[in-house]
């Protein structure tokens, strides 16, 4: 492992078999079940919210 590099990744988890349900997407590459993301200790950000036309965030509801 060289300097600098994370001891723990998706990437190396999904290649020990750590993270079931990975599949292989042409277009999108390697798509990763939240689930098991999580499962495994993955800590995930919530996206925001869509903009509207002005630029604005969208209100709840």
């Amino acid at each position: 492992m060289g300097r600098g590099e994370p001891v723990d990744d998706p990437r190396r988890r999904r290649e020990a078999g750590d993270l079931p349900g990975c599949v292989w997407d042409e277009e999108r590459g390697w798509l990763i079940p939240v689930d098991a993301l999580l499962a495994a200790g993955f800590r995930l950000n919530a996206p925001a919210p869509p903009e509207d036309a002005a630029g604005v965030a969208a209100p709840d509801g």
